[in-house]
């Protein structure tokens, strides 16, 4: 069963479920879920437009959902801003492949 599908745990470190955002004529997320456990690692793949970054904007309050429910380390949240969410330890680290050119491999 993937985290998809699987059912909120007790011991799930973050649960969204039944999340919704919409646009001016676009339905960006209908009925999202996602569930992860403490040391888990996921990737949120799939085609442009999938909703990807919604999910996670929606997560760490840069966007607001329009319906729906998250559960951090135990407790409903519904953050209001980025900073907001980082505070209580959620933040996003953007893929910036123009950097890539600039790194070495050590």
């Amino acid at each position: 069963m993937s985290n998809l599908q699987r059912k909120e745990s007790a011991d799930s470190l973050l649960t969204m479920d039944d999340i919704w955002k919409s646009f001016p004529g676009v339905v960006a997320l209908a009925g999202a879920r996602l569930d992860i456990a403490p040391g888990e690692a996921h990737a949120l793949v799939g085609e442009n437009g999938a909703g990807k970054t919604t999910l996670i904007r929606i997560l760490t309050g840069a966007l607001q959902r329009d319906r729906g429910r998250i559960v951090f380390g135990g407790q409903p949240v519904h953050f209001r801003s980025p900073q907001q969410a980082q505070t209580s330890g959620v933040s996003t680290i953007h893929q910036e492949l123009n950097l890539i050119p600039l790194q070495s491999v050590a």
